[in-house]
């Protein structure tokens, strides 16, 4: 086991055994390394919240939403009590660090205040304080985890150039293209062919350009 570190919580424990009659022994191996030395199971992804803003909404009322989306997710002393809940009662702070204390709620306590999931959207998907681990094994096993988890490619970063017109058209020839060549219909040296119809149909050169100037405002590329 190298990923879903989760399956040793004593619920899905108990789950195990009342379904198979025992707890099978999890082992935690380390993945292969590949051909360049790399050693990784996953990588580094941004969240995958979706946000809808009436057609309706004036330019006043957009910025403000915009706003706050922004402060949501990135105001880091923000960040607990939207990913935790409310401060003395879902978590404090102990020998300062923040200490999740959810797990000690009362079931009536968690029902009472249930209404703060509805802002836990911007916690981290690997804030081992906010899974709060009851079992020292799994915090074991989510920390060995972390560390074949590699970083967050650089095409995430990059957004469509709202005046490429092509971009749609662009990709869905590239994927179409690139299934062609993996399956076999489509001979690899027509790939030469295949390279000058992106630059003369799908303007290319355009995404290039758009991908370099983004590229360089985050800082990956000089």
């Amino acid at each position: 086991m190298i990923r879903d570190a989760r399956r040793l919580e004593p619920d899905y424990q108990q789950k195990m055994k009342e379904i198979s009659g025992e707890v099978p022994e999890w082992i935690v191996i380390p993945p292969m390394k590949g051909p360049y030395g790399d050693q990784i199971v996953e990588r580094k992804s941004f969240q995958g919240n979706s946000w809808a803003i009436s057609a309706k909404a004036d330019k006043d009322k957009i910025i403000r939403i915009l706003s706050m989306l922004n402060y949501l997710f990135t105001d880091e002393e923000a960040y607990p009590n939207f990913a935790y809940g409310i401060k003395g009662i879902h978590w404090d702070v102990v020998d300062g660090k923040i200490k999740n204390k959810t797990s000690e709620l009362s079931k009536e306590m968690k029902e009472k205040y249930l209404w703060v999931d509805h802002y836990r959207m911007p916690r981290r998907g690997d804030d081992a304080e906010y899974f709060s681990f009851q079992n020292p094994k799994t915090a074991e096993a989510f920390k060995n985890n972390q560390q074949y988890v590699g970083p967050t490619l650089p095409g995430n970063l990059l957004t469509p150039d709202p005046s490429d017109t092509l971009d749609a058209d662009r990709q869905r020839f590239i994927n179409e293209s690139l299934v062609k060549f993996m399956t076999g219909k489509e001979p690899l040296s027509s790939w030469d062919n295949f390279l000058q119809t992106l630059d003369t149909k799908f303007d290319m050169q355009k995404y290039k350009d758009s991908a370099i100037k983004q590229f360089k405002e985050a800082g990956i590329i000089k």
